[in-house]
């Protein structure tokens, strides 16, 4: 009686574990599904990279206990790429959804032919010696200048000092205002002991006067100033944009100065 019920416990065992064996095979990653928002050709053939690069990743682990932890090391190697969405598709697939980041500005590195292209928030996509934008090849904004103190590798925050925050602050209130800046930006000069002048795509020029401090204000004035000029006025002249006693202070003078 004793060894039958020995048998029983063992058998028990013995299935049990088959039964674990078995479920847990069944549910094995054995494929990874992208689901990507994209904008550029270029990003869907890195897509199909990134799709073999998670599969790898995620290969042969139990779909029960997985998690957005290995794509998001993997993402790391694919700074164009944000993850957006993270799902289990039972028995053995996981779905990554991700979304491209946009390029918006080429910023020119000291002593070297070569830009950051980043996006609206500082990040570092690419390092390159075009500033040309990769989805409509169209050039992105380029800000350059001997004003300018950066550092940064691809895929993390471009750093840089105080003037560098409000620079970028500005170009994205600007840009929002007029609904993208690449349409009328062509470049954002930065100099040490001048104005910041952005040069507009039909000639007129802008120029902002300390702009560390109210740095939205002075963008929003701008905008303003800028929207108000005739087609003939956009051609040529100068937007001042300065401050006095606190208040933003914006002006138009027709006739542009020797830089």
């Amino acid at each position: 009686m004793q060894k039958k019920k020995i048998v029983i416990i063992l058998t028990a065992i013995v299935v049990f574990a088959i039964s674990i064996l078995s479920v847990t095979t069944v549910f094995r990653v054995r494929g990874v599904t992208v689901q990507t928002a994209v904008i550029s050709e270029i990003a869907k053939e890195e897509a199909k990279d990134l799709q073999v690069k998670l599969l790898e990743a995620y290969k042969n682990d139990s779909s029960f206990f997985t998690d957005d932890e290995k794509a998001k090391e993997v993402l790391e190697d694919f700074p164009y790429f944000r993850l957006t969405g993270f799902e289990r598709a039972y028995p053995d697939r996981v779905i990554v959804s991700v979304a491209e980041h946009v390029e918006s500005y080429a910023v020119k590195k000291a002593d070297v032919e070569e830009y950051y292209i980043i996006d609206q928030n500082g990040l570092i996509l690419s390092e390159r010696e075009s500033s040309v934008n990769r989805l409509d090849g169209m050039s992105n904004v380029v800000i350059q200048g001997d004003g300018l103190h950066l550092s940064g590798k691809k895929g993390e925050q471009l750093v840089g000092d105080e003037k560098w925050s409000a620079v970028l602050q500005f170009c994205n209130a600007f840009s929002a205002k007029v609904n993208g800046l690449r349409d009328n930006v062509v470049t954002v000069t930065v100099s040490k002991y001048a104005p910041t002048c952005l040069t507009m795509r039909e000639g007129v020029k802008i120029y902002v006067g300390s702009m560390e401090t109210l740095t939205i204000e002075k963008a929003e004035g701008a905008v303003t100033k800028y929207l108000a000029l005739s087609d003939a006025q956009r051609m040529n002249g100068m937007i001042m944009v300065d401050e006095k006693s606190g208040e933003v202070i914006v002006s138009y003078q027709p006739k542009d100065f020797a830089e």
